[in-house]
């Protein structure tokens, strides 16, 4: 095992040699299901877990620290290093990245190409969670833009370069808003209990360039609609990518960068109205889709509305609620994400008014299907209610601390939008899977040994953050009271 210091180098290094050793096979070799790439890319991928697991087992959570710093390749301005905040999303981003490989059973064509983009983007996602420079944030961050464009745009459905052009039109001018915002406070301190913040004194100008561009990238309204398209267009694997990592970066993005600016008037309010209206809107339009990856594109979307208005309104509860639902929106939408692909896998859609009754034909997939909506839409004691909790605890905190009276209408807001979303939720898992059987779905395939696994285990993620919520917040509220100086 590598040595304290150089461990979060070994993290990053690892999926970048993985990717390295796809390209190294033979093309006849790569395709086998069990002994080519798709097996390369699970070994390097558990490995990078596993490594990354191994730090996380290090870290003294009891202080905010950077914790294994290194320079890679000497450099200035490429320190890494991770606290209690960034340490969870590693974790979160590497398993996701294996689980992605785990996924990809039904990829058969340019095989090669697509293990080793997976594992170049899951550097380029580990790169931005350990940054300590805003611009090296920035820098990974377009890395991983550019390699999840080049999977959206060649592996799914016909429309799939449609919706992936549109993702890098509009992620490409966000992202230079991000940089241009967090430039314009002369530079990012590097060191501290919070690297790569914002500088108190950055202007109102540069903050809202920084919001605009991470909250392109989070999916925020009003512009959410490209992560709709590229959840439906998209193969399964990268749709669970992109809801579970690349909307988490986005929003890692906001948080690290901007959250002294959240404890100004000027910035929480507005920020935290968008968070609240997102959360409506997200709520309202997933009750109104026909098709079930729509559906939980706008259930990602509502969710990271409640990450933004939690971060905005700068409270140790609201923070810590903010990243835990993270980790919670990742597990909970991403394991939704699976089951519409297995869904469509067998039946060819995900149209809901055409798929009632298939938990009569198909009662595990319904079982675990229960688990992933419910786990969603924030069901006491599954992952995302704690999250939830936390920022309207946190809201109605900052409301009591003197702020602009409007801010309890933001909590208002956060807690109809919950009740929305729990209602079409359960709405929509009575139209796909309960009622009389329908003839047509019959002959439905049985799940696989991969499909098994890969709910196995989102489900035990989904009843571990639900049940056991501490092993994530304890760890994120000392860094969180760090930042706001308690």
């Amino acid at each position: 095992m590598p040595g304290e210091s150089v461990i979060l180098c070994w993290t990053l290094a690892l999926p970048v040699a993985g990717g390295l050793a796809v390209l190294a096979l033979p093309e006849a070799q790569a395709k086998r299901p069990w002994m080519g790439a798709r097996a390369v890319a699970l070994a390097f991928g558990a490995a990078t877990l596993i490594v990354a697991g191994r730090a996380g087992g290090l870290m003294d959570y009891s202080t905010p620290d950077v914790q294994f710093t290194a320079r890679l390749f000497g450099l200035r301005g490429m320190g890494i290093g991770v606290d209690g905040f960034s340490m969870p999303l590693v974790l979160l981003a590497a398993g996701m990245g294996m689980m992605a490989s785990l996924a990809s059973y039904g990829i058969k064509q340019s095989v090669k190409s697509y293990f080793t983009l997976v594992q170049f983007w899951l550097a380029a996602a580990l790169g931005v969670l350990v940054a300590r420079e805003g611009v090296a944030l920035a820098g990974c961050l377009l890395a991983a833009v550019v390699l999840m464009y080049f999977l959206m745009a060649g592996w799914g459905t016909e429309r799939k370069l449609r919706a992936a052009r549109r993702y890098l039109y509009l992620t490409l001018p966000a992202l230079a808003c991000a940089l241009a915002g967090t430039l314009s406070g002369g530079g990012t301190p590097g060191g501290g209990a919070n690297p790569a913040a914002l500088p108190a004194e950055t202007s109102t100008l540069g903050f809202w360039a920084m919001f605009a561009g991470f909250g392109i990238l989070t999916a925020l309204t009003p512009v959410h609609w490209w992560l709709s398209e590229v959840v439906t267009e998209a193969s399964t694997p990268i749709a669970m990518l992109t809801v579970g990592v690349m909307q988490t970066l986005g929003a890692y993005g906001l948080l690290r960068l901007g959250h002294p600016l959240f404890a100004h008037e000027a910035h929480a309010w507005p920020a935290g109205l968008l968070g609240a209206i997102t959360m409506a809107y997200g709520a309202l339009a997933a009750l109104g889709q026909k098709n079930l990856k729509r559906m939980a594109a706008y259930v990602s979307i509502s969710l990271m509305g409640c990450v933004v208005l939690g971060g905005a309104m700068g409270t140790a509860a609201s923070i810590t609620g903010a990243v835990f639902l993270l980790a919670a929106h990742a597990v909970g939408v991403g394991m939704m994400v699976f089951v519409a692909g297995m869904i469509q896998d067998r039946l060819g859609h995900t149209d809901i008014p055409r798929l009632g009754g298939l938990g009569g034909h198909m009662p595990a997939l319904a079982g675990w299907g229960a688990m992933a909506f419910l786990g969603a839409m924030g069901l006491p004691g599954l992952c995302v209610f704690a999250g939830e909790v936390l920022v309207v605890m946190g809201t109605l905190e900052r409301s009591r601390e003197g702020a602009a009276h409007g801010i309890v209408w933001l909590a208002v807001t956060g807690v109809g939008a919950m009740a929305l979303l729990l209602g079409g939720c359960v709405w929509t898992y009575q139209r796909v899977f309960l009622g009389a059987p329908r003839p047509e779905h019959s002959n439905v395939a049985r799940m696989s040994v991969s499909e098994r696994s890969l709910l196995a285990i989102f489900g035990l993620a989904v009843v571990a953050l639900g049940i056991l919520p501490a092993l994530l917040t304890d760890a994120v509220r000392v860094t969180a009271e760090a930042w706001l100086g308690r």
